[in-house]
């Protein structure tokens, strides 16, 4: 995995320092604080070019008008190029951060490997206690390929051999004990056939259901049954074994004990093995046989044969790198379709609010034109004013006055009254301005005789307007406590039933 990942770093960088190569006049005038990934900028716009991915793309939507609401200094077409490098910038940034996670993760996990050289495995030293290693070891035909037209193979199989850690000599001695007792609760002969025919686990009741009657199992013979139930039946003969089993019933009240035992006689049955589970059975042992035989020493020879078969050993390695990347890679597309739907989220609160602050320009320019001011007088102090404002701290930019800025610069640039109108309700998109620039056209035209009237009229039916825009955001932001409002109602619920219910069981 480390290679994919060095692979993949490679061509990042490449990409990189090739993409550096080009001058873009256009990334020269964004701002580095508005747009964090500034630096993968490039980078992005030589892999949309190199790819033809934008003009796919360029074909497809037709938004750069819209997105030069957004980026005034830029054409509709470089403020829709400016879009999609943002948005590969995005996709690069994500897939070279999980990139790099998966080389550490790849790094990280080869640090240690107890098997060496295929068929030693490391023993812990002194006081490090014993290590569970995760081993895969497959069973290969012995025999010469010449012989069989194919090796027979079994596995690989996963194992977990215990590594005791370095024992000590003679004058260090010292060892531990584990015991483990198990409890079942079934009838006593479980999946077996009848009494004479026992060849798996039984189970060992503790208590006799409905009674305060307690149940205490004593086999005869613990080579042969465990204290849990267990069968140790690997190596006894094929016609079974006759042995018994003293059931001890035990029943207390006040300071009487009762008891009473029950002799039952059980034939067990050697266990059945298929090949596979045989040979598996054989190599457990054998790997067995091999950690004891060197306590002493520093390494644990594994076997290398088997009853015919070649054992080849592999160790599991514990990394995710591989997960981590392919994460990444999902991360990326997601951030990919999610670009479009941001874009689709600024539109819509640019609409809203400079639908929010069409009243308040209508009603600012009717005054203005009630005072004696031209149109276009009138439309250069709201515009003088509004530049003003901003200089101020803490007042933010306003879609509908920042359109206006524009339209007063080509005024003072020369450009005809009419076309600058007509621009400013195209740019703006929506139909309030565009009716507005309209009857300003009109006007000019015509004269400003009924001009007043008109706009006075426009005004309160952008107020009427914006009441009811009102409305519709107030009923979407209710929906959307909804959320939090069934959640907090989920938690007083809890609150109450879980009191209630301990104090039933009290």
């Amino acid at each position: 995995m480390i290679f994919i990942n060095l692979f993949f770093l490679l061509i990042f960088m490449a990409a990189f320092f090739l993409s550096r190569r080009r001058s873009l006049d256009w990334l020269q005038k964004l701002s580095k604080k508005e747009h964090s990934l500034y630096a993968l900028y490039p980078m992005s716009d030589w892999i949309l070019s190199k790819t033809g991915l934008y003009k796919s793309l360029i074909g497809k939507k037709d938004i750069g008008k819209y997105l030069g609401a957004f980026e005034y200094s830029l054409k509709p077409e470089l403020a829709y190029r400016l879009h999609l490098c943002k948005r590969v910038a995005t996709v690069l940034l994500i897939l070279i951060a999980f990139n790099l996670l998966s080389m550490l993760s790849a790094l990280t996990s080869n640090g240690y490997s107890y098997l060496i050289n295929g068929l030693y495995l490391k023993r812990p030293g002194h006081g490090e206690g014993t290590a569970n290693v995760k081993l895969q070891v497959k069973m290969v035909d012995n025999k010469d390929s010449s012989e069989t037209a194919e090796n027979e193979e079994y596995g690989p199989y996963d194992l977990i051999i215990p590594v005791f850690e370095q024992a000590y000599n003679s004058n260090e001695l010292e060892e531990a004990f584990e015991k483990a007792f198990l409890y079942v609760k079934s009838k006593l002969l479980a999946d077996n056939a009848s009494f004479d025919q026992i060849y798996g686990r039984l189970n060992f009741i503790k208590n006799i259901p409905g009674t305060a009657i307690k149940v205490k199992w004593i086999p005869d013979d613990y080579r042969l049954i465990g204290p849990d139930g267990s069968l140790k039946n690997d190596s006894i003969d094929s016609e079974g074994v006759w042995t018994n089993i003293t059931a001890v019933l035990t029943y207390e009240h006040n300071e009487d004990v009762y008891s009473r035992e029950y002799l039952i006689s059980l034939r067990i049955m050697p266990k059945k093995y298929e090949r596979e589970e045989l040979l598996q059975r054989m190599l457990k042992e054998s790997v067995r046989a091999a950690g004891e035989e060197s306590r002493t020493e520093d390494s644990m020879k594994l076997p290398e044969e088997l009853a015919g078969y070649r054992l080849i050993w592999n160790e599991e390695q514990k990394e995710n790198s591989s997960s981590l990347l392919a994460l990444g890679i999902l991360l990326a597309a997601v951030a990919w379709i999610g670009g479009d739907r941001e874009l689709a989220k600024r539109l819509k609160q640019r609409k809203d609010q400079m639908l929010i602050d069409y009243p308040e320009i209508i009603n600012k320019f009717t005054l203005l034109v009630n005072a004696g001011m031209t149109i276009k007088q009138a439309w250069l102090k709201i515009t003088d004013d509004y530049e003003r404002q901003l200089k101020r701290p803490g007042n933010k930019r306003r879609y509908a006055y920042d359109e206006f800025a524009i339209t007063a610069r080509e005024l003072r640039l020369g450009v005809p009254e009419s076309v600058a109108y007509e621009q400013f309700g195209k740019r703006t998109g929506l139909i309030q301005y565009i009716k507005f620039a309209s009857l300003l056209n009109q006007n000019l035209k015509k004269g400003n005789r009924n001009l007043t009237q008109q706009l006075i009229y426009e005004a309160q039916e952008a107020f009427a307007e914006r009441k009811e825009l009102a409305k519709r955001l107030g009923e979407t932001a209710g929906t959307r406590l909804l959320g939090p409002m069934m959640a907090m109602l989920l938690i007083v619920l809890l609150m109450i039933m879980i009191p209630a219910f301990m104090s039933f069981k009290i």
